[in-house]
């Protein structure tokens, strides 16, 4: 016998021919239910897996090894890895404060510095420089040119003259690129060369009496006074304690239709000696030095002088 139920479908599949039977609940289970579990577990393992990827990753940046480092738990966040640790700050006992009454008074320092130009008088610049340079307060200072002395108008230093020019009534009449003194007898000697070395045509002008210019320099010469520049340097070397120092005072100077650079001989043969050359101060001219004979130059008109300081030392400061 065939039971109703079955009838009944038999019935409605005669009827109906393109409706399908409806499965049995487990075989709904396996084909619906279980590739949608299967395949949320499979996307989970490649999840853990990618995350195992960036953590070793992570660790071979901040210098971990990953094999020995253990994996991380769950529960603690990926960005707690990439934090690199910081040391607690170390506990430091506070300073304490000394009364006013107990600090050390600081005195005023005396010292000053000196600038590379300078627009005063030589007798002030002098003054500076014989406080600044010299190790110690010199006692013995020669003016190897001294002329009329106006390098010491108002100066309370004790200072030999020297000069060739016996008018000037100098301390020492000498040459000096010959002088009669001491080996090692002086810590400042100053020199102040002629600055021009023929007066040429302008007699309006007393340049013998400001500038010295008692020899006329010869053709021989080139008419420049740079071949005396050896010779005295020698004998200033010579007579300069260890330490000593020479204030030079030079000035270049257009002469037969070229420039003169007197004050890099001066340097050259000053090195040739064993000076040693460690500075350098321009000095400002109110007016340049002016030949009337040339209405038209073709150089600039020098306005400046320098001197020049130089130590007996291997070393300047």
């Amino acid at each position: 016998m065939i039971s109703g139920q079955s009838q009944t479908l038999g019935t409605a599949r005669a009827l109906h021919p393109h409706l399908r039977p409806r499965p049995r609940p487990e075989v709904y289970i396996l084909r619906y239910f279980f590739p949608i579990v299967l395949w949320n577990t499979i996307l989970g393992f490649q999840q853990q897996g990618f995350a195992q990827m960036i953590h070793s990753d992570s660790q071979l940046q901040l210098g971990l090894d990953p094999c020995t480092t253990g994996l991380q738990s769950k529960s603690e966040p990926m960005a707690t890895v990439l934090q690199p640790l910081r040391p607690s700050p170390a506990k430091t006992k506070p300073e304490k404060v000394k009364p006013a009454a107990e600090r050390p008074v600081e005195k005023p320092s005396d010292y000053a510095p000196l600038p590379s130009v300078w627009f005063g008088d030589d007798s002030g610049l002098l003054e500076r420089m014989l406080t600044f340079y010299p190790r110690n307060n010199p006692r013995m200072i020669l003016d190897a040119t001294v002329n009329g002395g106006r390098f010491w108008r108002g100066s309370k230093r004790k200072v030999t003259g020297m000069d060739i020019d016996p008018r000037h009534n100098p301390d020492i009449v000498a040459d000096n690129t010959d002088m009669p003194l001491d080996d090692g007898s002086y810590d400042v000697i100053v020199y102040d060369p002629p600055h021009i070395p023929n007066q040429g045509r302008d007699n309006q002008k007393d340049f013998g009496k400001r500038f010295g210019l008692v020899i006329r320099s010869p053709k021989e010469n080139h008419y420049t006074f740079s071949h005396t520049f050896p010779p005295f340097l020698k004998e200033a070397y010579r007579v300069l304690k260890p330490e000593g120092i020479l204030f030079c005072k030079i000035t270049d100077y257009v002469h037969h239709h070229r420039y003169q650079w007197a004050h890099i001989e001066l340097i050259n043969a000053a090195r040739n000696v064993g000076f040693t050359a460690c500075d350098c101060i321009i000095k400002f001219r109110k007016g340049p030095i002016v030949d009337p004979k040339w209405k038209k130059a073709h150089h600039t008109r020098r306005q400046h002088c320098y001197w020049l300081v130089f130590r007996k030392s291997k070393k300047c400061e």
